[in-house]
């Protein structure tokens, strides 16, 4: 690489003495060590970078770029083999001993230039391995580094038939520390790594697309300048905004800017760049190319019309990574060009669309469909394993990308016994939808919504809709209950043959998920349950009918418990083929804290708030006042009432538990609290309402003007706490003095 030299424009006028500096032979020493130790803050990756690099150096050199340079990796040791011009032992002498020598300083087409890089061995280890393969002979040396004095060693010279070239080797035990800094290799053109010790296959892994102003690969790191085939980072602060901004969009997203070698001015332990004003100037130019080219790519891969809504939504107006190393799509991991893909240049059937107008599709697309049967707010349903399945909240949109089976019926919007039978028998692994008017795209509602933006702003409005219609019922089976003759048929048979009404199970395994399990026989509605609870359901379940059901799906959901509501009459033999997976109500209310908290309701005082018997707040806010005679037993019922009153209610609802058919433990305290409210309340009206609304006034969680009072008109003993906080109160003080 050619080094940049700056020219001097300073002359000399006058008698000045002048002084040229040098090296002193006795601080060779330290120079040696500043230059191989202490040059590189990572030298695992500075010996594979800069061993490397004149590795490829010398294949430029010897015109043998074609032929890979050999890393090998093994427990004990590693090298790099190249097969370049070799080294005589002249040149050696001349050029790899001495600290600074480079013949790689007239021309761009090397990376080298400084002279040093092979002192890196020595920031690894003490002792390195070099030998030469010149004109068939192999000349061995090797490398010493001690108290600062690098030598080299000329051991042997024996006659080979390998080829010219250069072979670096450093020995040791931890060498699994050379495996990530030998990814970083990966723009080198030819390299083959035999690395024993690790799975990763460095030759077959990487994937790397060549563009005009950056190279695109599935390699994740923060240095993202490629001068050469090096890798640096980007550390200037000098940047404009525009370009500082476009590189944080593409760090760690495997987009690397090209730059050819002697563009910049790097460093010379090459861990960086050096920022003049050349280089930012460089910079700044590359990068507005490379972006530029990154746009160009995008516009022109989604600059068309698309037939499908579903593949329009995915891109229209959407922030996106775009896929740069195959097939120019969106990418699914996060390497890749973010960007956003504008309406403005894709189209829906032929008609460019505003985002108000994007916003329409989506909001008919995403609208959930008609109950099915009253069931659930869901109404796509699965037919599997003899069950259907009511799914999580569908919509058309979703339905669409599930692109399996599914089936429309037509003709009524309820699953009667007879048709759930039907299709339970004749659509295994079918979506069903119970809505026909998507057949027709009638969307309802949404219809009324959008007449106004429909009519005035979007006239293709009809047009797209009816075309999304038909992606949606071109692979569709349509059931009309009143026309189809094989429905019919089954219809009269099975009313001829049947009198037996199913039998509904209903799971809840959370408050708004359930899976419901019909079947005429006893035998197989238990059988099904079993296999439900065996590979769906963990933990308890509570057992009940349909009375109280929302009770019940609370209370249990409260509890962590699953819920399963079965027929009255179907209980008792549930609970004797499937033991020990159920609890009752009595198991609920085990827990004493809880009984105490329903009792609680039927306390009648002062201290209730809505629905709740004894408000949380309320005896919160008398603690504290209260004498320290009632103060832990105050606690105590607060801890219940934090813990209980937000399930108050509907939740615990339940009458008639034979377990809490007694008074509460608290029944004589919130009579007492009863009075100390009665009595708080009577002082507060002595009281400016805004002393007592001040929160400059209270301290800690008492307010000292009421305590006061409280103390003044002896309505009761407060508690220490609020008596202590009153008396030692610099402005009480100063008040009572006046």
């Amino acid at each position: 690489m050619i080094l940049q030299n700056q020219q001097s424009d300073i002359q000399l006028i006058g008698d000045i003495q002048e002084y040229k500096t040098s090296i002193d032979p006795k601080n060779l020493d330290i120079i040696t060590t500043l230059l191989s130790s202490n040059l590189y803050s990572k030298p695992e990756d500075s010996f594979i970078r800069e061993i490397v690099s004149n590795a490829w150096d010398s294949h430029v050199e010897a015109r043998t770029t074609d032929i890979p340079i050999i890393i090998k990796v093994t427990e004990n040791s590693i090298s790099i083999r190249d097969f370049g011009t070799g080294l005589s032992p002249e040149r050696f002498k001349e050029i790899y001993c001495n600290i600074g020598s480079s013949t790689k300083r007239e021309s761009n087409n090397f990376i080298g230039c400084f002279g040093i890089g092979r002192f890196s061995i020595m920031a690894c280890t003490s002792i390195g391995y070099i030998t030469s393969y010149y004109n068939g002979k192999q000349y061995s040396y090797v490398m010493t580094k001690d108290t600062g004095n690098i030598t080299i060693n000329l051991v042997s010279t024996i006659n080979t038939d390998e080829k010219n070239g250069l072979e670096v080797t450093i020995k040791g035990t931890d060498l699994y520390r050379f495996s990530l800094p030998l990814r970083k290799l990966l723009f080198f053109p030819n390299i083959y790594i035999d690395n024993t010790i690790s799975d990763f296959d460095y030759n077959t892994y990487w994937k790397i697309v060549d563009y005009h102003a950056f190279k695109a690969a599935n390699y994740r790191t923060e240095n993202i300048f490629l001068l050469g085939n090096v890798l640096y980072p980007c550390t200037c602060d000098s940047l404009s905004k525009e370009a500082k901004d476009f590189l944080a969009s593409i760090v760690n997203k495997g987009i690397f800017i090209k730059f050819n070698i002697g563009e910049l001015d790097v460093t010379p332990n090459r861990e960086d760049i050096i920022y003049t004003n050349r280089s930012i100037e460089i910079i700044e130019k590359r990068l507005k190319e490379a972006k530029k080219e990154l746009d160009d790519i995008v516009t022109q891969e989604f600059h068309k019309n698309y037939n499908n809504v579903l593949e329009y939504l995915h891109v229209a107006n959407k922030k996106c990574v775009f896929n740069l190393l195959s097939d120019k799509e969106i990418a699914c991991s996060s390497f890749g060009y973010p960007c956003c893909i504008s309406s403005d240049n894709i189209q829906l059937y032929g008609y460019t669309l505003n985002t108000s107008q994007i916003d329409i599709i989506k909001n008919v697309l995403y609208c959930s469909v008609t109950h099915a049967n009253g069931l659930s707010d869901n109404a796509i349903r699965l037919i599997n394993n003899n069950r259907i399945i009511t799914q999580d909240y569908k919509t058309y949109c979703q339905f669409l990308e599930i692109n399996k089976k599914y089936l429309v019926i037509s003709g009524t919007k309820t699953i009667s016994p007879t048709l759930r039978k039907y299709l339970i028998e004749n659509f295994q692994g079918y979506y069903v939808i119970c809505d026909d008017s998507i057949l027709t795209g009638d969307i309802g509602v949404l219809d009324r919504v959008f007449t106004t933006i429909i009519n005035s702003d979007f006239k293709a409005f009809n047009d797209i809709r009816t075309k999304i219609t038909k992606e949606f019922v071109k692979n569709a089976i349509v059931l009309d209950v009143k026309t189809d003759r094989e429905y019919l048929k089954f219809k009269k048979k099975k009313t001829k043959t049947s009198t037996q009404k199913d039998i509904k199970i209903v799971m809840y395994s959370n408050v708004h998920y359930k899976t419901n399990i019909h079947n005429a026989s006893i035998y197989n509605s238990i059988k099904l349950l079993k296999h439900s609870i065996k590979t769906e359901i963990r933990g308890g379940i509570l057992l009940t009918d349909s009375r109280n059901l929302e009770v019940y799906k609370n209370l249990a959901d409260f509890k962590g418990f699953n819920l399963c509501q079965a027929p009255k009459t179907l209980i008792p033999k549930i609970l004797q083929e499937i033991p020990n997976r159920f609890v009752t109500l009595e198991d609920i209310f085990k827990d004493k804290e809880l009984i105490e908290f329903k009792l609680l309701g039927r306390v009648k005082c002062e201290l209730s708030s809505y629905d709740i018997p004894v408000s949380y707040f309320k005896v919160r806010k008398l603690l504290p006042y209260l004498p320290e005679s009632i103060k832990q037993e105050t606690i105590l019922l607060i801890k219940i009432l934090q813990k209980f009153s937000l399930f108050w209610g509907k939740y615990l609802g339940i009458e008639n538990i034979s377990t809490i058919n007694k008074k509460s433990m608290y029944d004589s305290l919130i009579t007492k609290l009863v009075k100390y409210e009665e009595a708080i309340q009577k002082v507060e009206k002595l009281l400016p309402t805004a002393l007592l609304q001040s929160t400059q006034l209270n301290v800690g969680s008492s307010n000292i003007f009421l305590t006061k009072a409280i103390i003044k008109t002896k309505a009761f003993r407060v508690g220490t706490e609020a008596y202590n906080t009153m008396i030692n109160n610099d402005l009480i003080k100063l008040l009572c003095k006046k």
